[in-house]
């Protein structure tokens, strides 16, 4: 009776403590996937390319300078920066008790390398803190200047081969969930689920994500706090992109 009792304990232990397996100093605990509790993960959408979200996959030092930022997505596009200068800084209880990334907009940066080209249509979503403004600082980049999305004139643009600049100002301390499609003309840039530029960002492939500054990161630094970014090979469904969204609103309480 006694070895049964262990063997049910063994099991209660195992059960609650199973989700937390590869989580990174995340206070809600088990919570990682706060919408896949339903069913429901980033990579079970077709087409995705990369998933990189700070609380899973962080190889840190003890002074939390990252050096990797692991795929989730299966792809093995992990970011790496080897250089301790150009390393960004891993925070704790950012949004909503997760994570987060934060470049110094000086010279931090990220980059994945992917070994594949990826043309358009490509959707990229992310969650990040609004950034201080300086003309240029690149949130994310592809490989040259194929999947920029940037700051310029106070307001966030794409660029893969074409200026587009939406109507989003920048500047502030606000958390937002920015969506933008990659597609030629017209290419989209949504922000907390409302659109918020429309037109002809380019044609480019990507073959390269790079995050807090341009591709080689030679430049353009940004500094914003990064919490999840998931890019997929489509432009994403309607109705995939309301699960997306779903998990990432139920997950950081956005808007």
């Amino acid at each position: 009776m006694r070895a049964l009792k262990l063997g049910i304990i063994l099991v209660l232990l195992f059960v609650l403590t199973a989700g937390r397996w590869g989580e990174v100093g995340n206070s809600k605990w088990g919570q990682v996937e706060t919408a896949s509790s339903g069913g429901f993960s980033p990579a079970d959408v077709a087409g995705i390319m990369f998933w990189y979200d700070a609380a899973l996959g962080i190889t840190k030092d003890g002074s939390d300078l990252v050096s990797a930022w692991a795929d989730q997505s299966g792809n093995d596009y992990h970011l790496l920066q080897a250089t301790d200068t150009n390393k960004p800084l891993w925070q704790a209880d950012q949004k909503n008790g997760y994570p987060a990334v934060q470049f110094d907009g000086v010279n931090d940066w990220m980059r994945a390398i992917f070994g594949a080209t990826y043309t358009q249509p490509n959707t990229i979503f992310i969650v990040f803190k609004d950034p201080t403004y300086v003309q240029s600082e690149r949130i994310y980049a592809g490989h040259g200047s194929n999947a920029d999305f940037t700051m310029a004139n106070n307001k966030y643009i794409l660029y893969a081969g074409v200026v587009l600049i939406g109507t989003q100002a920048t500047g502030g301390t606000s958390w937002r969930l920015n969506r933008n499609v990659f597609s030629g003309d017209p290419s989209y840039m949504y922000f907390n689920g409302v659109a918020k530029g429309t037109g002809n960002a380019g044609n480019n492939s990507l073959i390269g994500f790079t995050l807090g500054a341009i591709y080689g990161g030679t430049g353009e630094w940004g500094n914003p706090n990064i919490a999840e970014a998931i890019g997929y090979n489509a432009n994403v469904s309607a109705g995939n992109c309301a699960l997306i969204k779903a998990y990432l609103n139920a997950k950081y309480e956005i808007y």
